[in-house]
Formats: structure tokens, sequence, C-alpha cells
């Protein structure tokens, strides 16, 4: 399979393509949610029973790092490869280690902030009686008043819709920001 990829790759130029659609991308971020699913089930299952920061940190590193080291390694996560979408350089061959962390740097930085956010809440002597996801909710805006960065966080996937709606390559802010594109790949297996 990676074989096969590093061919794709390489061979980019000779293969007509066409910009992956909102429609693929969404549903191929719904794919890798269904992938990091686990994830998230072991970090309710950290906040509320575990409470081991170790746990938090492993996890986090997962999530931060999936995206980027997917798209490096293999050209696209496993949801744009199900939808036959591979990202490029300008060039429309693989993107470098530099633009594929440029081109994820909101969900890099939005990561590491929340789960720092999240290990303070770890470390207040009130996480002892956490129990439930609404007791910690309540703890982590105690700790930390998050919803003004939420707001923000939503502006910016509005602005990112917006991107590729309105550009003809499909290109979001990320896109530009990492000089990628998103290129449906009619022989990606």
């Amino acid at each position: 399979m990676l074989q096969a990829t590093e061919n794709v790759l390489n061979e980019f130029e000779e293969i007509p393509s066409s910009y992956g659609t909102f429609k693929d991308r969404v549903f191929a971020l719904l794919i890798d949610g269904l992938v990091l699913l686990p994830i998230s089930i072991i970090i309710w299952l950290d906040k509320t029973t575990w409470k081991s920061q170790l746990v938090l940190i492993i996890v986090a590193l997962i999530q931060v790092l999936y995206k980027p080291f997917c798209e490096y390694k293999y050209g696209a996560t496993i949801g744009k490869r199900a939808m036959k979408l591979i990202v490029v350089d300008k060039s429309f061959l693989k993107a470098g280690l530099k633009e594929v962390v440029i081109r994820n740097i909101f969900n890099i930085v939005w990561g590491i902030f929340f789960s720092g956010i999240t290990l303070l809440v770890f470390r207040t002597a009130a996480f002892a009686s956490v129990n439930s996801n609404a007791e910690f909710t309540l703890l982590q805006n105690k700790v930390f008043n998050i919803n003004p960065y939420l707001v923000v966080y939503c502006m910016l996937i509005i602005a990112e819709i917006i991107f590729i709606l309105s550009d003809n390559s499909r290109r979001a802010l990320h896109d530009r920001l990492g000089g990628t594109f998103v290129v449906k790949h009619a022989d990606l297996n």
C-alpha cells in the first residue's frame, strides 16, 4: 500500500485530476472523526474515571499529529484516502513537511491549547471529585473560560467553508497558508 501511494504521488503530474469537492472533504472529515472516535472515548474516560495526565498527553499527541503525519507520510488521512483525495503542493507533487505542518497549523495550535487547558483542570484539587463530563465542563469553565476561544474557532470554521466554496480550486484558508491543494485522484487505492 505504501509503494502504491508513493507511485501515485511520483506519477501524479501525468494523471488527470480534479480538485476535491466540498462534499468529498466533509465526508473525509467525518470518516477521520470515526477513525479518531476511540481517542475521543479514551479522553472522556480519562476526564471522568482514569484521571491520568499521562493518558491525556498521549491521546492529545495522537489527535494533534494524526492529520499532519498521515498527510506527510501517505499524502492523505484515512478519510481522504477513502474519498480518493490527496494533498499536494503547488507543483501537484507530494506536499513536504513544511507545507503539511503549515496547512495543519490551526488544528495543531487548537489541540495544544485545548489539551493545555485540560491539563490545568487535571491539576486542580477539585478535579478529584469530577465524575461526569458535565462536571468536568463546569470545572473547566471555572479554571479557564474557553467560550471566547470557541467563538473564534467557530468563526475560523466559517471562514474555511467560505474559502472552499468561493475558490475555483476548492482551497480552504489552511490550504492557502500551506501552499497545498486537495485533489481527487481516481487511481488512489
